[in-house]
């Protein structure tokens, strides 16, 4: 799985760099994950690239938000496709999966949550 990694102080920017997230790439998706969580920050995961995601895919996703989840920190997934935002709402991850319509958005959200978390 090819993907890039912007650290930034209150956050972690993951963009996936494949056109699929399916069973092939989600293990190393996954294997990442251990390692960027070691630096305690929210996530914010780019899927612009993505136009396909199976099971396995979804599953990843749903690592991410709980290993997350238990760090008191965010994962938050933006740029969705409609195609995946669909697929998304259709297997009613959307109640669990913090999704933001652009990047932009996403980091407003979590810096907003890290003043909350201030308070």
């Amino acid at each position: 799985m090819e993907f890039e990694i912007k650290e930034h102080e209150k956050y972690i920017f993951f963009v996936l760099q494949e056109k699929k997230f399916i069973v092939n790439n989600a293990p190393k998706f996954k294997t990442q994950l251990m390692y960027l969580i070691k630096e305690n920050k929210s996530l914010i995961c780019d899927m612009s690239n993505i136009d396909y995601v199976d099971s396995s895919g979804l599953s990843a996703l749903l690592v991410g938000d709980r290993l997350l989840k238990q760090q008191n920190n965010l994962f938050i997934l933006c740029n969705v496709s409609k195609k995946v935002t669909e697929l998304i709402e259709l297997t009613k991850l959307n109640k669990i999966l913090l999704v933001i319509e652009d990047s932009n958005e996403a980091k407003d959200y979590i810096m907003f949550n890290e003043l909350e978390k201030e308070l």
